[in-house]
């Protein structure tokens, strides 16, 4: 119950912040068009903080090919794997070009490491989301992907609390969308239905 009391004011907060951001950005002439070259720069800053905060809010804009170009060039020079992730998380999610989302899916951590994400989203940015950014778009792909599937399943026995309710809904949705990879991929893996959350 603390949780989501937590979880909604931190939602509100994060809501302030965006229009904060929104304010700060307008002219007299209506919102400064260049808002995306900002966060494109504050997301190529050497601050992880802002870095990745600007990073997940770029992901749910419409973004110019300029932008997205600045974006593939950081990814390119990029050498640490988190930060690189989060620089492939809009790429994919912006461009849904195979290349980026087959890198995302293979970057994406497995297993306990999977909390690593999650706790860098939380605490590490000023994002508010009840569930990670990430670990949502990994779960679209796992519907047609056998390697996103993978991933996904892995971080279930070290998922608790909310985290596991969201990636139970997640796995209970992809066995419903796309049974047939569902079961070649626990067959694989050798996963039993109620080591996953199925009954």
């Amino acid at each position: 119950m603390y949780r989501k009391r937590f979880l909604k004011l931190k939602l509100i907060i994060v809501s302030v912040f965006i229009c904060f951001i929104l304010i700060c950005c307008s002219s007299s002439q209506g919102i400064n068009p260049d808002i995306q070259k900002q966060l494109a720069s504050v997301a190529m800053s050497s601050s992880e903080t802002e870095s990745f905060t600007a990073l997940l809010l770029l992901s749910n804009l419409a973004l110019k090919p300029e932008i997205i170009q600045k974006i593939e060039g950081a990814y390119e020079k990029e050498n640490d794997p988190t930060r690189k992730l989060f620089i492939l998380y809009v790429l994919s999610k912006r461009t849904q070009e195979r290349k980026y989302i087959d890198n995302f899916i293979a970057l994406y951590p497995s297993g306990e490491k999977q909390n690593q994400l999650i706790d860098i989203i939380r605490n590490k940015t000023n994002y508010i989301s009840i569930s990670s950014p990430l670990q949502n778009l990994l779960a679209i792909y796992a519907k047609n992907d056998r390697e996103a599937l993978k991933k996904l399943l892995s971080g279930y026995q070290y998922a608790d609390g909310a985290d596991l309710e969201i990636l139970e809904q997640q796995i209970k949705d992809i066995y419903a969308e796309n049974e047939s990879l569902f079961l070649q991929v626990i067959r694989e893996e050798n996963i039993k239905f109620s080591e996953i959350g199925i009954q």
